[in-house]
């Protein structure tokens, strides 16, 4: 009479503690590289999306421990079941981060032979692919040394501290670069205040257009017709300021309280520091031609 060996059914504890490993790995990745590129990015003078970075740091926080505590747990769960670690979710899901991780690597080689190929390569670019190479490296050895059983709990452990360890100082980093929560908050009011000043000019060239003339005063933009109203300050509720310098040549100046500095090297027409600060304008006559 043949024995058939019974297989142990699948738990599903731990099909989600191995979808969410991989769920809390891949994102901790991606916000890791978003935060070592945004380093990369302010050390060439290049603009930093700070609504990424902040997103990054958010993310790591919270995202990066629970992939911690997931590691662990499942760790503990393998010391004490010996079936569980070679269970088929595991290969399964260990297989596709490997495989999702290759394609990344050879992507990001294809990638950079291409950009070198064509002549457009910089220090940057070099960087930022060298991170994606870097991270994704460290990803696939670890998942492959996992599969392989060469890893052990105390490798585990310094791994994790090591890991972390690091995260730790690019947060840190990251902080210096966003500020403070109320540096943020005066940020983000200098920046109503960019597109409000914005939103005026282009209302001033289009009343130009219509009636040949810059408007004495700033009320006279408002119109009920198609909903508009001249912004104010967002803090003080204050009118900006607008003054025609030259009515031959259709100069004039918009003026404004900022609370911050802002240098973008995408848009350096509103480039700004701390204090009062104006901005020279000029029409081009030919716009209305």
């Amino acid at each position: 009479m043949l024995n058939h060996a019974t297989k142990k059914p699948t738990n599903p504890r731990d099909v989600f503690l191995h979808l969410l490993e991989i769920i809390t790995l891949f994102w901790s990745v991606i916000a890791t590289i978003t935060l070592c590129w945004a380093y990369i990015d302010h050390y060439f003078h290049q603009e930093v999306n700070l609504g990424s970075l902040r997103f990054a740091i958010s993310s790591l926080l919270i995202v990066y421990p629970v992939y911690i505590w997931v590691i662990w747990h499942l760790n503990q769960i393998y010391q004490v079941d010996k079936e569980a670690s070679s269970a088929n979710i595991r290969k399964w899901l260990t297989y596709l981060t490997i495989f999702s991780v290759s394609l990344v690597i050879i992507i990001d080689l294809i990638t950079a032979i291409d950009v070198f190929l064509q002549g457009d390569i910089t220090l940057g670019f070099v960087l930022k692919a060298l991170t994606i190479l870097a991270i994704s490296s460290m990803v696939f050895s670890y998942y492959l040394g996992t599969l392989k059983g060469k890893l052990l709990s105390k490798n585990l452990k310094y791994y994790a501290f090591l890991l972390s360890f690091s995260l730790l100082i690019l947060i840190g980093f990251a902080f210096c670069l966003i500020g403070s929560p109320n540096h943020i908050r005066l940020v983000k009011l200098d920046e109503q205040r960019i597109v409000n000043l914005q939103s005026i000019q282009f209302q001033l060239v289009n009343y130009w257009k219509k009636k040949s003339h810059l408007p004495e005063h700033l009320d006279e933009l408002n119109n009920s017709i198609l909903g508009y109203n001249v912004p104010v300050d967002p803090s003080t509720l204050q009118s900006y300021e607008y003054q025609i310098t030259n009515p031959a040549t259709l100069a004039f100046t918009l003026c404004a309280v900022f609370n911050t500095n802002y240098t973008s090297f995408n848009n350096p027409e509103w480039n700004h520091g701390t204090g009062h600060v104006c901005f020279q304008r000029k029409i081009d006559k030919e716009l209305n031609k």
